[in-house]
Parts: C-alpha cells; sequence; structure tokens
C-alpha cells in the first residue's frame, strides 16, 4: 500500500487550466499557450467544470453586462455627455481657433475627470475597460491634439 500511495503521489497529473486569472464572469482572453488549449491568441473563453469553452466568433467577445448595475449606466450617460463634447472639442482642434479650443478644454477635462472616476466604481475590469475604450480614450487622445 505505502509503495501504491507513493506512486500515485509522485505522479505528475494533468491539470486543464491555463495561466492568467479570470474575470468576474469567469473568463479571461488567452494570451500565452493558446494553442495548447486549442485557442487563438487574443480569443476569449470560460472555464466550466474543467473544460474551456470558446466563445462563438459572432459573438462580441465582451462578457455581458447587467444594465442594471447603476454605476455602470451612471458612467454610460457621464461618457455620452463627454462624447458630445468631444465632438465640439474636436471641431474646435480642427478650426486651428486658439481661443476657441481654449474656452472648451477647462469644461472638458473636468467631464473626462468626472467620467473615469465613475468608470472606476464599475464592477468588473472588462466593463471598466470596455467603459475606457469608448469614452476615456478618444478624449485623450483630443487632449494630446491639443498638446501637439
Amino acid at each position: 500500500m505505502l509503495l501504491l500511495g507513493s506512486a500515485l503521489i509522485l505522479t505528475p497529473s494533468l491539470a486543464s487550466a491555463s495561466p492568467g486569472g479570470l474575470d468576474s464572469n469567469g473568463g479571461h482572453t488567452c494570451r500565452t499557450n493558446c494553442a495548447q488549449y486549442g485557442l487563438n491568441n487574443g480569443e476569449y473563453h470560460y472555464h466550466r467544470n474543467g473544460e474551456i469553452v470558446r466563445v462563438p466568433s459572432n459573438t462580441p467577445s465582451k462578457p455581458t453586462v447587467n444594465t442594471s448595475n447603476s454605476a455602470y449606466n451612471e458612467a454610460v450617460k457621464l461618457g455620452n455627455i463627454l462624447t458630445s463634447q468631444l465632438l465640439s472639442y474636436n471641431q474646435a482642434i480642427n478650426s486651428g481657433e486658439i481661443t476657441k479650443i481654449n474656452n472648451l478644454y477647462d469644461s472638458f477635462t473636468k467631464q473626462l475627470k468626472v467620467v473615469e472616476s465613475k468608470i472606476g466604481k464599475v464592477s468588473g475590469s472588462s466593463n471598466r475597460s470596455s467603459l475606457n475604450e469608448k469614452y476615456v480614450k478618444p478624449a485623450k487622445v483630443a487632449i494630446e491634439r491639443t498638446i501637439y
């Protein structure tokens, strides 16, 4: 019995896990050793009962968002305000009128800070990432255009 028990302990076991943590939805994007798991690099997938569950390519690779989440809804509302200000701000940049840009700059950057703060309170890193990509990144690009 002792010999059999030792053999079982020393025998390597196979694991079906992949490197990297899981998001709040139980999934993540494959970044390393993807082919080993039958995935493409950058493919979003879930882990369920020891199996890898691929997200079909015609389905968005982002997890679904609980739209009843008030922090998320507020971030979207404030992000939409930022987007409308971004349109005006970009028009001012394109016009090249420094006075017009200067007049919009303070309120635009203030709204950006408000949106970033609200997004920081949204649950789920993938939710925050998608909100930042949609609202914050374009605003920061416009500010960089101004600085340039």
